[in-house]
C-alpha cells in the first residue's frame, strides 16, 4: 500500500514537472541553439566569410565578416564612401561591431534573427543622414530603424569609376557608381555632402547620365576603361569637374585602396 502511494506521488510531481516546463516553455519562450541556427555562422562560406545587405528604396548598406579573425568591414550607404571597419563580438542573440577609424570609436549592434541581423539604433552610434531627394532638403538616416541585412545581398554588379582632381592644392575626387542590374546610378564629389543619382545608358560608345530631378543630364564617351565627360552636353553642375577624366576600377579592386594610393600620391 505504502508502495503504491510513493508511486503515485513520484507521478504525480513528475506530471506537475512537465507542465510547469510546457507551461513556462510557453509564456516565456527561449531560443536554444537547435531551435534556430545561428544566422552568421550558417551564411559563412569556406574562407569564412559571411556577406549581408540591406536595401532601401534610395540606398544599400552591406556588411562583411571575417570569422577567423573576428574583423568586419561596415559600408553603411553607397552614397557614403568610407566604409568602416573594425573587429566584433557575438552571442547567441546579438552581434557587437566596434569601429577604429580615424582615431574615432563607434559601436553598432545587430540582433541575430532566423532570416537575418536586425539593426538596433538604440544600441548603437547615430548613422549619416543624408539628402537623397534634390527637390527635398529634408536628411534621411541612410539605414532605418530594425532594418534587416539579410544574407548574400552583397551587391557584386556595381561599376565604380573614379575620377581625380586636384584644385588649389586639395586632392578632390569624384566616384561613378553604375549598376546594370536596375540601369541606376549615383555619382558623387568627395568636398560635397549631397550627390546625382538617377537612370544612365550606354549607346554608341556613349553614356547618358539622367539625373532624377528630371532636368540634368551628363555625357561621357567611353574610352577604353574610361570616361570622359563632354562638358558641352552635360549639365553645368558642381557634382562634377568639367574636366573630369574617370577611370574604371579594375576587376577586385576596392574603391578604398584606390582612394588610399591617390592620397598618398
Amino acid at each position: 500500500m505504502k508502495s503504491s502511494v510513493k508511486r503515485t506521488i513520484c507521478i504525480a510531481a513528475v506530471v506537475v514537472v512537465a507542465v510547469c516546463a510546457a507551461l513556462a516553455a510557453h509564456f516565456f519562450p527561449g531560443r536554444s541553439a537547435g531551435d534556430i541556427p545561428d544566422i552568421v555562422k550558417a551564411s559563412a562560406d569556406e574562407n569564412g566569410m559571411a556577406y549581408f545587405g540591406c536595401k532601401s528604396d534610395n540606398d544599400y548598406a552591406g556588411l562583411a565578416l571575417n570569422r577567423k579573425d573576428k574583423t568586419f568591414n561596415f559600408l553603411q550607404s553607397y552614397r557614403f564612401f568610407v566604409a568602416l571597419s573594425g573587429s566584433y563580438e557575438e552571442n547567441d542573440d546579438y552581434l557587437m561591431l566596434t569601429a577604429k577609424n580615424a582615431g574615432t570609436k563607434n559601436k553598432f549592434t545587430f540582433k541575430k534573427q532566423k532570416d537575418g541581423l536586425e539593426f538596433l539604433p538604440k544600441k548603437s552610434d547615430p548613422v549619416p543622414e543624408l539628402q537623397y531627394s534634390n527637390s527635398s532638403d529634408k536628411a534621411e538616416k541612410c539605414i532605418k530603424n530594425e532594418a534587416l541585412f539579410t544574407p548574400s545581398s552583397v551587391r557584386t554588379d556595381a561599376i565604380t569609376y573614379l575620377g581625380r582632381n586636384e584644385q588649389n592644392g586639395i586632392k578632390l575626387y569624384v566616384e561613378l557608381s553604375l549598376s546594370p542590374a536596375d540601369g541606376k546610378y549615383f555619382m558623387h564629389r568627395s568636398d560635397m555632402s549631397d550627390c546625382s543619382a538617377g537612370t544612365y545608358e550606354e549607346k554608341d560608345s556613349r553614356l547618358v547620365l539622367c539625373d532624377d530631378n528630371g532636368r540634368d543630364e551628363y555625357c561621357f564617351d567611353i574610352s577604353g576603361d574610361e570616361l570622359v565627360l563632354d562638358s558641352e552636353k552635360s549639365a553645368k553642375t558642381a557634382y562634377i569637374h568639367s574636366d573630369a577624366v574617370l577611370k574604371k576600377l579594375g576587376e577586385g579592386q576596392k574603391l578604398s585602396d584606390a582612394l588610399e594610393s591617390y592620397f598618398a600620391s
